[in-house]
C-alpha cells in the first residue's frame, strides 16, 4: 500500500517529541523574559500558553 504523497514529503512527520518540546521551551523562556508570572498557577498557564502557540505553528507549517 502506497503513503499519499503529501505524508511522503511532510517535513513535520519527521520531527521527534524532543524537538518539538525543545521548541516549546524556548517559546516559554521568551514568555517568561517578557511576562510577569506569579507562583505556579502562572508558570503553568505560560507553559499552557507555550504549548498551544507551538500547535498552532506546527500545524500551519508547510516547508522546513
Amino acid at each position: 500500500m502506497r503513503m499519499p504523497r503529501i505524508y511522503a514529503t511532510d517535513w513535520r512527520i519527521q520531527l521527534d517529541s524532543g524537538s518539538r518540546q525543545r521548541i516549546v521551551n524556548k517559546i516559554l523562556d521568551t514568555l517568561k523574559r517578557h511576562l510577569p508570572i506569579s507562583g505556579p498557577e502562572g508558570l503553568l498557564e505560560l507553559n499552557n500558553i507555550a504549548v498551544r502557540f507551538e500547535d498552532k505553528v506546527y500545524t500551519a507549517a508547510t516547508s522546513l
